[in-house]
C-alpha cells in the first residue's frame, strides 16, 4: 500500500497544480491496471475522484427524478380523481393538484439549494497556519 499526501488549500492557483497531478496519477494508474489486469490488481482513491463521482451521479440521477415526478403526478391524478366527463377531466382527475404538488417539491428543492449556497462559506473553513517551534 502506498499513500501520497497532498497539502490541501483554498488557494485556487495552488490547487490547479494539485488537480493536474491527480489527473495524471489517475491516467497512469488506469493505464498500468489495464495493461496488467491479469496479474496485477490496482485500487486507488483520489480526493478529486470523489468530486467527479458526485458530479457524475448527480447528472445521471436527473432522469430518475423526472420519471419519479411523472409517476407521482399520475398516481395523484388516478388515486384522488374521478372521471365524469371529458370537459372536466383536469378538475375531476385532480391533475392540477398533482401539478401543484410537483411544483411545491421543486420549489422546496430550489430553496434548499439556495440556503446551502448562501451558507457555503461556513462549510469551507480556512486552515490555521501551523506554527513552527524552534
Amino acid at each position: 500500500m502506498v499513500t501520497w499526501v497532498v497539502d490541501n488549500s483554498l488557494d485556487e492557483e495552488y490547487l490547479g497544480g494539485v488537480y493536474e497531478w491527480e489527473k495524471a496519477l489517475v491516467q497512469y494508474l488506469t493505464t498500468v491496471a489495464d495493461e496488467n489486469e491479469e496479474t496485477l490488481r490496482i485500487t486507488f482513491f483520489t480526493e478529486s475522484g470523489i468530486e467527479l463521482e458526485l458530479a457524475r451521479a448527480s447528472t445521471s440521477d436527473v432522469i430518475t427524478v423526472i420519471i419519479s415526478y411523472i409517476v407521482m403526478l399520475l398516481y395523484v391524478s388516478v388515486a384522488l380523481g374521478r372521471f365524469s366527463s371529458a370537459k372536466r377531466v383536469l378538475i375531476d382527475t385532480k391533475f392540477t393538484l398533482g401539478i401543484a404538488g410537483v411544483v411545491l417539491c421543486i420549489c422546496s428543492i430550489i430553496v434548499a439549494i439556495g440556503l446551502f449556497r448562501y451558507t457555503a462559506a461556513g462549510a469551507k473553513k480556512k486552515k490555521k497556519k501551523k506554527r513552527k517551534h524552534n
